[in-house]
């Protein structure tokens, strides 16, 4: 079976610009999925919960008011019928602890926020291109924090 790149995205994030920075980079890349914003860890529960379609991807902001990633991540993992959803973390943090907290909490990849337009485009082509069937929580460790763009 050939890997299916995804179509449907969701991005929990409430720094407005980041947001932006995000939508722009995206908008970008060729064939790009479309996009949910939630600016918050309520409003991303609330969007998974709401009987809508599930997102094939969801990029998770650690630091949210409300309800931060670390507290969304261990929902989804703990709801059977979400906890399939590959989620990528974006922090500022380059953190070993926090690096390992979110590893061992299921997340399936750990971005640092690029602050470079060009590196944001990278990094969005490379992770939406990723086969998540592979890349699955727990996967290689070495492999969890995305270095190279």
């Amino acid at each position: 079976m050939m890997h299916q790149p995804a179509k449907h995205i969701i991005l929990a994030e409430d720094d407005e610009d980041d947001s932006q920075f995000f939508e722009e980079a995206l908008r970008s890349i060729d064939d790009a999925p479309s996009l949910i914003k939630a600016r918050d860890g309520v409003e991303l529960t609330d969007l998974l919960k709401d009987g809508s379609r599930l997102p094939d991807l969801i990029f998770l902001d650690l630091n949210m008011p409300r309800k931060n990633g670390a507290q969304c991540l261990s929902e989804i993992r703990a709801e059977k019928d979400l906890q399939h959803l590959p989620v990528v973390v974006l922090s500022t943090s380059n953190s070993k602890n926090i690096i390992d907290s979110m590893y061992q909490s299921g997340a399936n990849l750990y971005v640092q926020k690029p602050d470079d337009f060009n590196i944001w485009k990278r990094v969005l082509a490379k992770v939406l291109l990723m086969d998540w069937s592979i890349q699955v929580p727990h996967a290689i460790k070495n492999q969890f924090m995305l270095t190279e763009f």
